[in-house]
C-alpha cells in the first residue's frame, strides 16, 4: 500500500525504540491481527497525539484493527498487523513518549510499550554568504576565467551550526561548482565540506549543497558549513549569488571583470610641501567599467 505523500515513511517495528524530532510523524506497528489499543503517556516537554481522527482523549488513545480501507486508522494495511501514525507537535519540547499497546479482546495478554525519545530540531535562522574574492576575471574572449570560493554558514537562533540541511544556491552570472575532498579548519577540527550538486567546473547557474556535520564532540562547532566554487562565465558584470533554505536567505555579489581597458589615477592632494606625502588612488576598469580586483594584474 502506498502511503499518502504527507506522511513521513518512518516505521518502528513492534517493541522497538527510536529517536525523533519535533514535527516528525512516527509509525507504531503491532503484529496483532485483531483490535489493538494504543495509549500515549509522556515525560518532559514532549507532546504528540495520534494522527487519525478516531483517536480519543485529546488524541492520546486510539483503538484500531487491521484495515484495507483508505483513510482507516490502520496506516499500512499491507503489513499484516496494525500500524498507527503518531504526529509529534511542531513545537514539542524534549522528552520521551511512551506508547502502551494492549489487545482489548484478550485481557490476559501482557501490554507492550514503545518509547520515542524526542529531541528538539534546530530551526534554520541565519545564513551568511561570503566570497573570498570580491572580483574575478569573467573569462571573456580568450581570457582565462577566474574563480573564488563562496563560504556559506547556516545557524540556528543560538548561533549553533545546523548539519545536513540542503541549501539552494542560485547565481545570476558566475558558474557554480564544488567537488568532494575539500575541508575547512574550524578550531582544531578538519570539517569535511560536501559536494555541490554539479561538482565539476566550470559549473552551472543553480544547484544544491548540504551543510557539514560536526566531526567531533569538542567545543569547536563544525556543523553548518558549505562552500561553492564560483567561476567566471565569460560575460563581465556583477554576479549576485543567493543561498536559500525555506524562508531564510542571504546574498553576496562578485564582480566579473574583463581585461583592463582603462587605468585612472587620482591624487588625494593636488599639492604637497617638499618632503611631504600623499596617496594616489589607481583604478583599473574593463570595457564595461567594472572595477578590477587583484586578478587584473594578470589579466
Amino acid at each position: 500500500m502506498r502511503l499518502p505523500s504527507w506522511r513521513r515513511r518512518t516505521f518502528t517495528a513492534f517493541g522497538a525504540n527510536q529517536t525523533a524530532s519535533n514535527g516528525d510523524t512516527v509509525y507504531i506497528q503491532n503484529d496483532a491481527t485483531e483490535y489493538v489499543q494504543f495509549e500515549i503517556s509522556t515525560v518532559g516537554a514532549a507532546r504528540a497525539p495520534f494522527a487519525h481522527s478516531s483517536a480519543t482523549n485529546e488524541g492520546q488513545k486510539i483503538v484500531c484493527d487491521p484495515g484495507s480501507t483508505a483513510g482507516d486508522c490502520d496506516a499500512d494495511a499491507g503489513d499484516g498487523g496494525v500500524t498507527v501514525a503518531l504526529k509529534i507537535d511542531n513545537d514539542s519540547g524534549a522528552g520521551a513518549i511512551f506508547i502502551r499497546q494492549t489487545l482489548p479482546g484478550t485481557p490476559a495478554t501482557a501490554a507492550s510499550v514503545d518509547t520515542i525519545t524526542v529531541v528538539v530540531a534546530q530551526v534554520p535562522t541565519k545564513l551568511t554568504v561570503t566570497p573570498v574574492k570580491k572580483s574575478i576575471n569573467a573569462g571573456q574572449g580568450s581570457a582565462t576565467a577566474g574563480s573564488t570560493e563562496l563560504d556559506i554558514r547556516l545557524t540556528d537562533e543560538n548561533g549553533k551550526g545546523i548539519a545536513n540541511k540542503q541549501l539552494t544556491v542560485v547565481s545570476t552570472h558566475a558558474l557554480l561548482s564544488g567537488a568532494t575532498g575539500r575541508t575547512k579548519t574550524v578550531g582544531n577540527d578538519a570539517v569535511e565540506l560536501l559536494a555541490f550538486s554539479s561538482p565539476d567546473a566550470p559549473g552551472v547557474l543553480a544547484g544544491t549543497i548540504s551543510t557539514s556535520a560536526d566531526p567531533t564532540a569538542n567545543d569547536d562547532d563544525g556543523a553548518g558549513y558549505a562552500q561553492v566554487i564560483l567561476t567566471g562565465g565569460g560575460s563581465p558584470g556583477v554576479s549576485v549569488i543567493t543561498v536559500r533554505i525555506g524562508t531564510v536567505s542571504a546574498s553576496a555579489s562578485v564582480v566579473l571583470h574583463g581585461s583592463v581597458a582603462k587605468i585612472g589615477a587620482v591624487a588625494e592632494q593636488s599639492a604637497i610641501e617638499v618632503g611631504g606625502k600623499t596617496f594616489i588612488v589607481v583604478t583599473a576598469t574593463d570595457s564595461a567599467a567594472c572595477r578590477c580586483g587583484p586578478s587584473c594584474a594578470s589579466a
